[in-house]
């Protein structure tokens, strides 16, 4: 379950350090086979660490539609991959994009909110939000903070129950990380 978020996580980085993503996923793709795997990922990585800075400088230099292309590339790739599931009760069901913001979206396996009475449904939200939120922000800074949020590129988290119904959204950008 971690590895695939690992890798979903750290997959964004990626772009950062070659011409085009195709380009580096070509790269890193060893046995060709249109997947990385956890070793080709971690190989490929550690290979262009050498050259992450002049790459990352190349990233705070994109323009606005040259950033939104590259959130489009890296949104198509990503959604091959789902749905996916997290752990027990959280599917993975959509990543997109909007300007320059990628927005992640999780199905929760949890009784639909409606079912609960109304005067706990408030309670419910806020303490759902508060957790989901001191989770999800430490993991993609961990991950991302570098390679995306550090050059404006906001990321976006959605929960939702069964019935489609958002419980929580934490919206992380690079000052989240500091």
């Amino acid at each position: 379950m971690f590895s695939f978020l690992f890798f979903a996580m750290v997959f964004l980085s990626v772009p950062a350090f070659a011409q085009t993503p195709e380009e580096q996923f070509s790269q890193m793709d060893v046995n060709k086979d249109g997947f990385l795997s956890e070793k080709e990922f971690v190989d490929g990585m550690q290979k262009k660490s050498a050259s992450t800075d002049d790459s990352l400088e190349t990233l705070q230099k994109l323009s606005g539609p040259e950033k939104k292309e590259l959130i489009r590339l890296i949104v198509t790739q990503l959604k091959e991959q789902l749905p996916y599931k997290v752990d027990e009760i959280t599917v993975w069901t959509d990543i997109y994009a909007q300007d320059e913001e990628m927005h992640y979206v999780y199905q929760v396996d949890i009784p639909e909110i409606d079912t609960l009475p109304a005067e706990e449904q408030g309670t419910f939200m806020t303490y759902f939000k508060d957790q989901v939120c001191k989770i999800s922000v430490p993991l993609v800074c961990r991950f991302t903070n570098d390679a995306l949020l550090k050059y404006g590129i906001q990321l976006i988290t959605h929960y939702k129950d069964k019935s489609g119904k958002e419980l929580a959204s934490c919206q992380i950008t690079s000052k989240d990380c500091q």
